[in-house]
């Protein structure tokens, strides 16, 4: 959704000049990481049972070590910008109105030496220590207890790669976001189909909208394309093919999808979808960061697109701790993501 904003952008200040720029950056809303952190409300998860108390300690020993074998890890002279995109989900249920769970986790990750434009997702359900705060628990509930600059901290902390920039959409804006670029085309098979229905349902009680409207029969499997409500629905499905870690998949497939979309999109109809999507975006980008993202954003495009998820095969377990929860080896998944990230290796 970044890459998106920014092909939005660039558009507009080719088109109308900087007072242009201006005057769509001027939409989003900003919002630095300090002044986030002072806004937020913490609270705290239901502390874990006793009788998982040593598997927790046996996780926490194994985190610090994790912490300090990256403790001397030196990002001086990196051509790397790391970016979060975070999707919330407060508004699954009809009437829920607190701040939700960051339930889409995306590290979008610019390598000007390598060439490569990383996409990385973060498994919900992966057990995290919240630094600061004192507890454990999953990487999409750090957000909801304690706000975006405790999430950011604690991806940080687990994985040792800094986070330069957030970007944060609520899971309904993207149904605007896709019907202001006139849908998507995805292959969405039958079982995805089966699963989409109830999401489908229950985002037209959220919008009003008659329950029936949006619906497609499983038996219509194949190359599609969706409305907005469509892929909200589609991005939300859990159960089918590989529970959380093909819905991870899904997430990335519809960001590919915008940016390729927004590419092929005329000044007129990026200006339409600058007025709909920009007020929708919080971020920690001011002006001079975007105009500088922006004189290199087409180039960016042209790079080797790679995308994966952290944890990587073979490096975790799921566990019933505080419910249903995935239990990485740290070490093994930061030195992943450093060589993948800062020295282009994918294997």
């Amino acid at each position: 959704r970044t890459l998106l904003v920014l092909a939005v952008i660039i558009a507009l200040v080719m088109g109308g000049g900087y007072a242009a720029f201006s005057h769509y950056t001027s939409k989003l809303n900003y919002v630095p990481r300090e002044e986030e952190a002072k806004a937020v409300v913490t609270s705290t998860p239901p502390p874990v049972s006793e009788e998982h108390a040593e598997e927790l300690a046996s996780i926490d020993d194994q985190l610090r070590a994790s912490l300090e074998e990256k403790a001397d890890w030196d990002f001086t002279g990196k051509n790397v910008t790391n970016i979060l995109l975070i999707g919330v989900d407060n508004d699954y249920t009809v009437g829920m109105n607190d701040r939700g769970n960051a339930d889409g986790l995306i590290i979008v990750s610019i390598n000007k030496d390598t060439k490569q434009l990383i996409l990385t997702s973060i498994l919900r359900d992966l057990y995290v220590a919240v630094p600061e705060h004192g507890y454990n628990t999953k990487i999409t509930l750090s957000y909801h207890y304690a706000g975006t600059e405790t999430l950011i901290n604690t991806i940080e902390n687990s994985f040792g790669i800094p986070i330069d920039n957030y970007v944060l959409v609520n899971y309904l804006n993207i149904i605007e976001i896709v019907d202001a670029v006139g849908g998507l085309t995805l292959d969405v098979d039958r079982s995805e189909l089966y699963f989409m229905q109830e999401k489908i349902q229950n985002l037209n009680l959220l919008r009003g909208m008659p329950v029936t409207d949006n619906l497609i029969d499983p038996d219509d499997e194949g190359t599609l394309t969706l409305n907005g409500v469509q892929v909200a629905a589609y991005m939300r499905v859990r159960l089918a093919g590989n529970a959380d870690y093909e819905r991870t998949e899904r997430a990335r497939r519809v960001l590919t999808g915008l940016i390729y979309k927004a590419l092929e999109m005329d000044l007129s109809q990026i200006n339409a979808m600058a007025e709909t999507v920009l007020p929708k975006v919080t971020t920690d980008l001011d002006q001079g960061e975007i105009f500088s993202l922006l004189l290199n954003a087409l180039t960016y495009m042209k790079y080797e697109m790679v995308s994966n998820r952290v944890p990587i095969d073979g490096t975790f377990y799921s566990a019933d701790i505080a419910g249903s929860v995935v239990v990485a080896d740290f070490k093994a998944n930061s030195e992943y993501l450093y060589n993948l990230i800062y020295e282009g290796k994918t294997e």
